[in-house]
């Protein structure tokens, strides 16, 4: 029986996209907001789960800042796949927004693989529930 309540915190750490719309390159700007953010988690004693896109895995300056935070037990990594960002892109994939559950099982496969994959190469470690 649970008799301390948890909190489990969730944070979709994504490309900046004004207006939900994919247009041209992918930027990472809102990415520098992490340390302020983590710094407000850490004062309530709750270690969020970061759940992470391909563009920042592939980010050398996230993915520093996030493998530091995890090494000391700061946070957990996840994966959280966007499509539209998340290679292999078909004709005018990058474009289109729609949602993994939009995706045949076997393009979903392989984009979550690809994505883990780049987890795994730029933090030491995948994600727990890995489908590769």
């Amino acid at each position: 029986m649970l008799t301390t309540p948890r909190l489990i915190v969730t944070i979709d750490t994504e490309a900046d996209m004004p207006g939900w719309r994919p247009k041209g390159e992918v930027t990472l700007e809102n990415l520098r907001y992490l340390p302020k953010l983590q710094d407000l988690f850490e004062s309530y004693g709750v270690p969020p789960t970061y759940l992470i896109t391909y563009p920042v895995a592939r980010s050398r300056e996230a993915t520093e800042y996030l493998r530091e935070l995890q090494e000391r037990g700061g946070c957990e990594i996840g994966a959280h796949l966007h499509p539209w960002t998340t290679p292999p892109l078909e004709n005018g994939e990058a474009l289109d927004n729609r949602h993994p559950h939009h995706l045949p099982p076997d393009r979903q496969r392989e984009k979550l693989r690809v994505l883990t994959d780049a987890i795994a190469q730029a933090l030491g470690e995948r994600p727990i529930h890995d489908v590769g």
